[in-house]
């Protein structure tokens, strides 16, 4: 089965299911309660690309940090954002 594939069975389901699914394979422990939309409620599926991004060099960023992940991502991918524990942004 493709990755696409994959994305819209997952974008048929309701986050139960999906939960109820991954415990059934043993995929325990794989969801961050902290994870929270900022823009309002939302359904989000899609391949993810992941980011972590360090402390800063204390001077202003040539280019905004997560630029790169952004020009590389699709139309089907999810950017995570690993930002030192922070959860407000």
């Amino acid at each position: 089965m493709t990755g696409d594939t994959w994305v819209e069975r997952l974008r048929a389901l309701d986050t139960c299911a999906v939960s109820d699914g991954c415990d059934q394979l043993g995929l325990v422990d794989r969801v961050s309660t902290r994870a929270r939309p900022l823009t309002g409620p939302t359904r989000v599926a899609g391949r993810v690309i992941t980011i972590e991004l360090g402390p800063t060099s204390g001077g202003p960023a040539e280019r905004h940090l997560c630029a790169a992940a952004v020009d590389a991502a699709g139309s089907d991918d999810v950017l995570v954002i690993a930002h030192q524990g922070r959860d407000d942004s």
